[in-house]
């Protein structure tokens, strides 16, 4: 492995991305899960979810796997061949929303694969929310592109086996699409 994480600045139109959010805060949302289990827990995890169609959304779905398939060949070197749905997910002021220190590679269960690339991609401006940070432990990045991960329309890729967290939102909200490249189980 190269990298421990591997980005894009600005990789996604905004135009597109403001579309993107309106339909997406118009969709059925739910609290976010955690754990194998897939309970609520707020101690670890406040944030509303929704998942983009595959269908309705091919376009974005054939860029953002052409992306981590060109991330892996230049920084991870997994066996990779599928995506899972896009998750939205917005964290608000109101709740001060945040997802604790967790990884998304889940080592134990009855698939036969595993999630090995994850993927953030910003959609809000930095100027709208304050705190909210996507903090990676052991990551590579330097403060700029710490800075650049906020832009809008910025995708960062990482190992999903990284211990990871969003920081509590202080101010406004964050608004991020979030997805997991899959490959046969690790051995």
């Amino acid at each position: 492995m190269k990298h421990t994480c591997y980005f894009y600045l600005e990789n996604l139109d905004s135009e597109y991305i403001d579309k993107l959010v309106t339909e997406c805060l118009k969709m059925p949302n739910f609290n976010g899960k955690v754990g194998k289990k897939e309970i609520v827990n707020p101690k670890i995890r406040r944030s509303k979810i929704a998942f983009l169609d595959k269908n309705k959304h091919s376009k974005l779905y054939k860029k953002l796997y052409d992306l981590a398939v060109d991330a892996n060949n230049q920084a991870y070197g997994f066996d990779i061949n599928d995506m899972e749905l896009l998750q939205f997910s917005l964290y608000e002021e109101s709740n001060s929303g945040y997802y604790d220190w967790h990884f998304d590679t889940q080592w134990v269960d009855d698939t036969m694969r595993h999630r090995k690339i994850s993927m953030s991609i910003q959609l809000s401006e930095p100027s709208d929310y304050e705190g909210g940070d996507l903090e990676i432990v052991d990551s590579n990045l330097t403060d700029e592109q710490k800075i650049g991960c906020r832009k809008k329309g910025s995708i960062i890729t990482f190992p999903s086996f990284m211990s990871h967290r969003v920081t509590p939102v202080t101010k406004g909200k964050r608004m991020a699409l979030v997805g997991w490249i899959l490959g046969a189980k690790f051995r």
